[in-house]
């Protein structure tokens, strides 16, 4: 019989329903594992493409291996749910499996065999945290068109009941957010108490960024919790942030208008969007995990338009339809549909030729939709039956419906095997007071 593991009070964090969704959980069950790893060599002897990208050799994947293997890892869960130890080619069929079933990812087919697995068990602390977060961006720019996807593994297993290593930030890159005193907004709205929380604790913490227009891309911290809870804050190095320069949007009809760009840039974007707050969860033990793939161009577009992001239409609608047409428009408290289609289009244009010029990947949505159609039909062939898919978040449909037949995907939920689990905590728990190390990353 297995108890639910109730946590201690932690140093950091306060008793919030998010500390307790986060370290409250059954513990760890060997009859579970076992059946994790039944799992696991069921799958490797249906993928034997999968099996060699792991690292497995057809002796360990042997009916007496198997056997071995289970038996030990009986034992050493034991009657009272110690963590248990993954073997380095587990821990990459693992991170793949995972990302494999993250079922709001419509990118999982480049887990299968492009993506870069890492594990780091030496880093435990909040500023070798830090510092791992930054060498991942490093990473995943070393290939012939950057990023490629990456993913990596800090530390040790954490057992039910601990909380363990975790970033309570969930980007490397985000930029700061403020509001005027006229209530106008500028640079990220979706950061605006991360950014006050930042100013608090050191104002060195908010990197400004030069060269575009003040304040809208100055970049905020990292905050890392390491394993014996000591917490720890920095700000990602100038030559580590990857940021790709957005020119300014063009009218998308192609006339001459009269209307030139205004001076000077633009904006930029990152262009590894490395995610920092999950845990990779393994019959029931935990691990921090670092990970990242490649931006989807509407996700940008989307961001500099929203209006609780940039909330940018009116700036985007100035440069393409002028001052003059900008202000007739306001003075109607809309824009109309057409003005608007105009100015999402000329944002999604000149986001692709941004990225396009400094040669870094970046996905559409046509693209995303006709890769996650590939990978389904492969996961569909191999297991003989559709892979976890949440359709609130991945596109739910095969093909368009405006030029080819299409079919709607089956909402299937994650039921088996490793998986990436989402953490709740963030700075907004910790305790007042509690004592940082403000990290310099420069010189990392």
């Amino acid at each position: 019989m297995f108890t639910v593991i109730e946590p201690p009070e932690h140093p950091l964090f306060r008793d919030t329903a998010a500390f307790r969704d986060d370290t409250v959980r059954a513990d760890i069950d060997p009859d579970r594992v076992v059946a994790e790893w039944v799992l696991m060599y069921h799958w490797l002897s249906h993928d034997p493409e999968m099996a060699a990208v792991c690292g497995f050799a057809p002796e360990d994947l042997s009916d007496r291996a198997q056997a071995t293997r289970l038996s030990e890892l009986r034992r050493e869960v034991g009657p009272f749910g110690h963590t248990f130890t993954v073997r380095a080619a587990e821990m990459q069929f693992w991170v793949r499996f995972s990302w494999i079933s993250a079922d709001r990812c419509s990118g999982r087919q480049h887990a299968l065999q492009h993506a870069v697995i890492r594990h780091r068990p030496e880093v435990v602390t909040g500023s070798g945290m830090l510092r791992a977060a930054v060498e991942h961006a490093d990473v995943a720019m070393c290939a012939v068109l950057p990023p490629q996807t990456t993913i990596t593994v800090l530390g040790h297993a954490t057992a039910p009941g601990r909380l363990g290593q975790l970033f309570a930030t969930e980007q490397l890159m985000r930029p700061a957010g403020r509001r005027r005193e006229d209530g106008t907004l500028v640079g990220d709205g979706g950061y605006l108490d991360l950014t006050t929380w930042a100013e608090l604790q050191d104002a060195a913490l908010i990197s400004p960024a030069s060269g575009y227009p003040p304040g809208t891309f100055d970049t905020l911290p990292m905050i890392a919790i390491g394993r014996d809870a000591d917490l720890a804050a920095g700000t990602c190095p100038p030559q580590s942030r990857h940021l790709a320069d957005i020119p300014w949007p063009q009218h998308p009809d192609p006339v001459d208008d009269g209307c030139a760009s205004p001076a000077g840039p633009f904006a930029c974007w990152p262009v590894v969007p490395l995610q920092t707050n999950f845990a990779l969860d393994i019959a029931g033990q935990r691990y921090c995990v670092l990970f990242s793939g490649w931006y989807v161009d509407e996700e940008i577009v989307a961001n500099f338009l929203d209006v609780a992001r940039f909330d940018w239409a009116d700036r985007v609608s100035a440069a393409i339809h002028g001052e003059a047409e900008l202000e007739r428009l306001q003075r109607t408290d809309r824009l109309n549909e057409y003005r608007l289609a105009q100015i999402e289009i000329a944002t999604l244009r000149a986001v692709r030729l941004g990225f396009r010029v400094a040669r870094r990947k970046l996905n559409s949505l046509g693209s995303s939709q006709s890769g996650f159609a590939k990978f389904h039909e492969r996961y569909l062939a191999d297991q003989g039956r559709p892979p976890p898919n949440d359709t609130g978040w991945t596109a739910n449909r095969i093909g368009s419906r405006y030029r080819y037949a299409s079919h709607t995907l089956a909402h299937v939920p994650q039921t088996r095997g490793a998986r990436l689990v989402k953490h709740r905590l963030t700075f907004r728990s910790l305790r007042a007071g509690v004592p940082l190390e403000i990290v310099d990353l420069a010189g990392s």
